[in-house]
């Protein structure tokens, strides 16, 4: 049977600091003290029944010896798991014995858990993340910031990760796994993100019309594009109307254009048997899709007949277009560029380019424009074929800002107008005017 203490003295045998219980952390250090009368034998024993007798090491003894009292000091220089339970201090050769029990905590660690994980679309995946910590780490999931609850039909909770069962590319994205710590001792809490990426065959998005129609014109350039998602990314192939796989290298004509998950097939259409079906096709390790696009004639619109700059100010301008002789104008483009610019380059290619939707009656304002500043601005019209030539370019010079007075007022012409009219009007009607502002 153990004697507890509590600081006072007996036995002439005192632990310090006389806390019965100290909690640390994991590669913390600590001290304890043991001191008993001038000339007695102080041990300490660890929690396996030990003497420790070393001076030296991540833990040891110190002995030391001032005004009578003989000190022992227990040194834990750095703390592990092993080291928890009951020390005891005791005088060599007799039963008086003092205790204090060391409860070690461990800050939450994941173990095994890649931020970055890869799996395949049907397959069941297990989102590794292994949680270790003192006390053990409770877990729970959520998925792009929304917690997961279980019992779920996809999910499964598991010790050291998290079960997806027939996983879909739907399914991608960022799972956090948060681990928390709660006892009557410590109340902690960590997370880790994990992107979960599904690789999956090609799936290719329709992006003209229901019929996967797009229009074009003769001696005019249309671009074909397909979209097919991938991971692995896509690998892109066209064929013509005659199933002839289409190249750069060879077709002087058209011209391929590729990115991640999109291609486009430029068509220069000098030759009305370039009008037909094409196909593009998506392919990467786990398989192909392919989109089918119709290149259909149409017909070319008209330049707009009607341009006109209805106003400015210091940072915008108003237009009014119109293409009256074409019916299926969908939208106007509008290129602007500063006359400084265009006649230092020569060329509309560095234009700011501005698009707008069709509407009866509508005035198409462009704002964020320089004060004080010569522009030069130039419009064509668009419909389902592509787009008409442009206009002559017109030029308009924004206006400057106006600074305020010294009195941190600006007025307009009309603001002193109406202040002279008041001044004439109290003149004549003091008595009414004074009334009306009481």
């Amino acid at each position: 049977m153990y004697i507890e203490y509590s600081g006072a003295l007996s036995d002439n045998l005192i632990i310090s600091p006389s806390t019965p219980e100290i909690v640390r952390f994991v590669n913390d250090s600590h001290i304890v003290t043991c001191s008993g009368n001038k000339g007695v034998k102080i041990l300490w024993q660890n929690p396996k029944g030990e003497i420790l007798l070393i001076t030296k090491g991540r833990i040891h003894v110190e002995e030391i010896s001032t005004r009578g009292i003989e000190n022992v000091a227990l040194v834990f220089e750095t703390i592990n798991v092993m080291d928890a339970g009951y020390w005891f201090c005791h005088i060599k050769d007799t039963a008086t014995k003092r205790f204090f029990r060391l409860v070690v905590n461990e800050e939450i660690s994941f173990m095994d858990t890649p931020t970055l994980q890869n799996t395949t679309e049907n397959n069941d995946v297990t989102i590794r993340c292994g949680v270790k910590g003192i006390p053990e780490p409770s877990a729970a999931w959520y998925y792009s910031g929304k917690k997961i609850l279980f019992p779920h039909e996809k999910y499964t909770k598991l010790a050291d990760g998290l079960l997806i069962r027939n996983v879909t590319k739907n399914q991608s994205g960022e799972y956090t796994c948060r681990a928390y710590q709660i006892s009557d001792k410590i109340n902690e809490y960590d997370e880790k993100t994990i992107k979960l990426t599904v690789h999956h065959k090609p799936i290719c998005i329709q992006v003209e019309d229901k019929d996967n129609v797009k229009f074009g014109y003769l001696n005019g350039y249309v671009n074909l594009t397909c979209i097919c998602t991938a991971k692995p990314r896509s690998i892109f192939s066209w064929y013509n109307n005659f199933g002839t796989r289409m190249d750069n290298q060879f077709q002087l004509n058209t011209q391929i254009f590729n990115d991640d998950h999109i291609s486009v097939l430029q068509v220069f259409i000098n030759d009305s048997k370039l009008f037909g079906k094409y196909t593009c096709t998506g392919r990467n390790n786990l398989g192909f899709a392919e989109s089918t696009i119709v290149l259909t004639e149409g017909k070319r619109p008209d330049l707009p007949n009607k341009f006109e700059i209805q106003g400015f100010n210091s940072d915008s301008v108003s237009i009014d277009v119109e293409a009256t002789g074409s019916v299926d104008i969908v939208k106007y483009r509008f290129d602007l560029l500063s006359d400084k610019e265009y006649k230092e380059k020569e060329t509309w290619n560095t234009a700011h380019r501005y698009e707008f939707p069709t509407a009866n009656g509508k005035v198409y304002l462009i704002s964020g424009l320089n004060q004080n500043t010569t522009y030069l601005i130039r419009a064509a019209s668009y419909n389902l074929a592509g787009s008409s030539e442009y206009t002559e370019s017109k030029v308009f010079t924004t206006l400057p800002m106006k600074l305020p007075v010294s009195s941190g007022y600006c007025l307009s012409k009309y603001s002193l107008l109406m202040l002279r009219v008041l001044y004439v009007v109290v003149a004549v009607f003091p008595p009414i005017i004074s009334a009306t502002f009481v």
